[in-house]
């Protein structure tokens, strides 16, 4: 990979997924008031992600195998984080504005 791939766009898909990581942990240990926010947050960062890696492959930086591969992944995570974001506002408590 050449280094200006390395410091440019892949450097910033990266940092999202360092992110992301970070973002779930918070969201697993926040209350559930606070923790949609994080899993909206996270929501946003999966969707960035995934259009970061389609423009990587459309730019070949990455090749088609790792392509499929991290799409077939984000989609998964994309599932989860939808699932969990209706589980935190089916459960939160009534009054709530979320």
């Amino acid at each position: 990979m050449p280094k200006r791939d390395k410091l440019g766009l892949h450097a910033e898909v990266e940092r999202i997924c360092l992110n992301l990581l970070s973002l779930a942990i918070r969201a697993s240990l926040e209350n559930r008031t606070d923790k949609r926010e994080v899993i909206r947050e996270l929501r946003i960062n999966v969707e960035t992600l995934k259009y970061l890696i389609r423009v990587e492959f459309e730019l070949k930086i990455i090749r088609e195998s790792y392509y499929l591969l991290f799409e077939e992944k984000l989609q998964e995570i994309s599932k989860e984080a939808l699932g969990w974001e209706n589980y935190a506002k089916k459960n939160s408590p009534q009054g709530e504005l979320f």
